[in-house]
């Protein structure tokens, strides 16, 4: 890790993530076998696919104003993200609310690029009771339900773990998504 810090702290001048370089390389940030779970999220069914499975788990460090852009997280999982250091501002919407400044384009969806653009643009718009937001600070934990959309700003310099998942609750649509994807 002492090398991708290095190499990251060139980038807390400006907004970054660590999921990838300015050229959109792919940094190496998952952290497996370096936490342990969460009591709260015990039941993990992805873990039958051994290594077949998609990537679920990432040490995310960012600079303040960087952050993910709004998203559903993949193959309708769950997530959980836990913040070792800084903070972290989480805007949530139901899924089948599309926020605004989230436009449909075919069987997608695309996002504002850069998240601070779309904080600019749209959280002043916002109408009360159509969102969840709260301030994760250090040592809290955030579950994110399958299929909501969310959006994460880091207010600091910010460390966290998150790991995307599927328990029994969530299997079915899981199940579905899956069969209809494939």
């Amino acid at each position: 890790w002492e090398n991708h810090y290095t190499y990251l702290e060139h980038f807390f001048k400006k907004p970054f993530s660590a999921f990838s370089d300015e050229q959109g390389k792919l940094i190496p940030t998952t952290p497996t076998g370096s936490y342990t779970v969460p009591e709260y999220f015990p039941e993990d069914l992805f873990s039958v696919m051994g290594d077949q499975r998609p990537n679920w788990a990432w040490l995310l460090v960012g600079a303040p104003r960087s952050g993910s852009t709004f998203h559903q997280d993949p193959d309708m999982t769950s997530a959980w993200n836990g913040v070792l250091c800084g903070r972290k501002k989480i805007i949530l919407f139901p899924g089948d609310s599309v926020p605004p400044g989230v436009e449909r384009c075919g069987n997608g969806f695309i996002s504002p690029r850069i998240v601070i653009q779309w904080f600019d643009e749209h959280y002043d718009t916002l109408k009360k009771g159509t969102f969840y937001e709260c301030v994760v600070q250090p040592g809290e934990l955030i579950f994110i339900p399958a299929g909501w959309w969310h959006t994460v700003l880091n207010l600091d310099e910010c460390i966290a773990i998150t790991q995307n998942y599927v328990s029994s609750v969530n299997l079915p649509a899981v199940y579905d998504y899956l069969k209809h994807e494939n």
